[in-house]
């Protein structure tokens, strides 16, 4: 502070005593030209003011006094990235807040603000922050693709498709949003606009997918990829139709591809309740020199060289991105027989057996011997159920073929069931849940194998399936509820620890089974009818897969939401998973215990 505000000050005071407030007015201007944020200059000028009787003059005077105990915008901004940096989410927040308290016109608060928010979950309240951030800053192709993203998270694909077009209109240039539009399209079924900006995105930036991919070793070049060449004009949609002629092709084309159709798409209508939908049908492709291209979350399957067989192929963007880098892949050439088991998300046991497994009984239902295979195409085997269930079936180690997306395979006659669970989006709205079939085709292969095969010793009736070992989708209040249930009786299992023999055997004689949703409950496909499934739900995700394949089987099917967690402040849920995007499908359970003793 300046020496000399305070004698200033000193003297001022001095003369409002004596009654001379004129004086010591002009004296407290003379200090704030030497120092405009002196507080005490402030109190005397504005008691100055009040003496003299200018009651509006005073009144300004107190409020900015007021508002020197305040930060400044700039202040409150920078306390809050602060905050972030240390991911105190909530004290972030509310400094971003008391910011645009202070400057309400500035974009980048509001653009901090909603990151911090959604940290928290609070997806509704972030995307109102980017929508304002967008109104003070319409022309930001960053800010477009932010509120896709959020809206993303809150199962908004159509609407966030619509920021992500805005944002490629604002910048065509920017790589990024090609990836995100490429995938939002596949995964809304629209797989010829998916292809489309593959195409587009490939000629513009033909190293786009280098970190996607497994091209490390192949050299770019444009001219190796598929640019230019019309791909959504080479998308058959129906492999029954293009076997029959239906499609026009050569007959050349024709006699390379052959389909036989198994089961017949069926309605499912559960009576008592409003869910109603279709299953996907079943069937068998056989191409000749036909090409597959796979990982753990994608299947492609091309015939001819460069028809891209969809209602084979399961995955979301990838799929799109593959068929235009097809030309940069190696291909390897297999001779003889090659059967594809391999779909999307085909490690998780839940896909492995509602979706991978009963394309057997497709193959040998089709009039194919399992034993004049010369090999299987299958998602990476890493887990003990892979093998054990593999091994029950009949397809013995030595055919096991994993696919890993290094390369395109080339069978000389690649054989491919339809996918008979998660049918691809694009091939039509299909009710969410196993067709009845599958249903049955695993009870029929696995409970008679289980029987006698494990010395038989009581197995409890009432089973509660944790989630102790996720990572996701865990029930927050888990060993609160296990104690609860002990109450009534239930038993807790990790079902990771049992063997799939076991498992088979634990679900098969229980009566009650309350689980989270998750992989876990795949097993209730053993239950006996009569058992009751209580399935548990985060408050934003509902899945009908449990509820379906309970139907199919008379199981008695209840569903608890769980609470709105977010305000219980206590979800970790990014700090344990920070590669992982929150989405619904994987979001933290918060049981409401009395709600769940309604159930029992």
């Amino acid at each position: 502070m300046n020496q000399d505000v305070p004698a200033l000050n000193k003297r001022a005071k001095k003369l409002l005593k004596s009654g001379r407030s004129q004086e010591a007015i002009a004296l407290c201007q003379q200090s704030l030209k030497l120092d405009p944020h002196c507080r005490e200059t402030y109190e005397i000028l504005g008691d100055g003011f009040s003496k003299l009787g200018k009651s509006r003059s005073a009144k300004r005077v107190y409020k900015t006094l007021e508002n020197l105990d305040r930060p400044s915008a700039e202040i409150e901004f920078k306390r809050g990235n602060d905050c972030v940096q240390l991911k105190q989410w909530d004290e972030a927040i509310a400094h971003y807040r008391r910011a645009i308290e202070i400057a309400p016109s500035s974009p980048q608060i509001y653009e901090k603000l909603a990151i911090a928010l959604s940290h928290r979950h609070r997806f509704s309240e972030a995307i109102a922050c980017i929508e304002t951030q967008i109104n003070l800053q319409p022309y930001s192709a960053t800010a477009y693709q932010n509120l896709g993203i959020l809206l993303e998270l809150e199962n908004n694909l159509e609407a966030a498709i619509v920021a992500y077009l805005n944002s490629y209109q604002i910048d065509p240039k920017d790589s990024s949003i090609f990836i995100k539009l490429v995938n939002s399209f596949a995964l809304n079924g629209q797989l010829e606009r998916a292809i489309s900006f593959a195409e587009i995105g490939l000629k513009k930036h033909p190293g786009l997918t280098q970190k996607y991919f497994k091209l490390d070793n192949i050299s770019y070049d444009r001219h190796r990829l598929a640019i230019g060449n019309n791909l959504i004009e080479k998308i058959v949609y129906s492999s029954r139709e293009w076997a029959r002629g239906d499609r026009v092709a050569s007959p050349q084309e024709n006699r390379a591809i052959a389909c036989r159709e198994v089961y017949p798409s069926s309605a499912i209508s559960l009576p008592s309740q409003t869910l109603s939908g279709t299953s996907p049908p079943g069937f068998i492709v056989s191409v000749r020199e036909g090409q597959v291209w796979g990982d753990s979350a994608n299947t492609i399957v091309v015939a001819g060289g460069d028809r891209l067989l969809a209602d084979v192929c399961t995955g979301g963007g990838k799929v799109a991105w593959i068929f235009g880098l097809k030309m940069a892949y190696s291909v390897c050439k297999l001779p003889g027989m090659t059967a594809c088991l391999s779909v999307q998300a085909g490690r998780d046991y839940y896909h492995w057996m509602v979706d991978v497994l009963p394309r057997i009984e497709l193959l040998e239902l089709g009039g194919f011997e399992l034993d004049k295979i010369d090999r299987f195409l299958v998602n990476p085997v890493q887990y003990k159920y892979q093998q054990e269930t593999l091994s029950i079936l009949g397809i013995p180690r030595q055919k096991w073929h994993e696919i890993e997306g290094d390369r395109f395979i080339q069978a000389e006659t690649l054989i491919v069931p339809s996918v008979p669970t998660t049918a691809p989006k694009w091939m039509g709205e299909f009710i969410d849940g196993p067709p009845r079939w599958v249903c049955e085709f695993l009870r029929d292969r696995f409970l008679p194998k289980e029987e006698g095969a494990i010395a038989v010793s009581p197995t409890p009736n009432k089973i509660y399936i944790n989630r102790q070992q996720a990572k996701h989708r865990r029930v927050v209040n888990e060993l609160e509820a296990i104690e609860f249930l002990k109450n009534y009786g239930f038993v807790s299992v990790s079902l990771e620890r049992l063997s799939f023999r076991e498992q088979v055997r634990l679900l098969s004689g229980a009566q009650v089974v309350v689980a989270p949703h998750g992989a876990g409950l795949t097993n209730a496909v053993f239950c006996q009818p009569g058992t009751v499934v209580i399935e548990l739900f985060s408050h934003r995700y509902r899945s009908s897969c449990y509820q379906v394949m309970s139907h199919h089987l008379g199981l008695e099917y209840r569903a608890v939401v769980g609470k709105d967690y977010r305000s219980l402040a206590v979800s970790d849920f990014l700090e344990r998973n920070p590669n992982l995007l929150p989405y619904s499908i994987y979001e933290d359970i918060y049981i409401d215990l009395e709600q769940l003793a309604e159930y029992l």
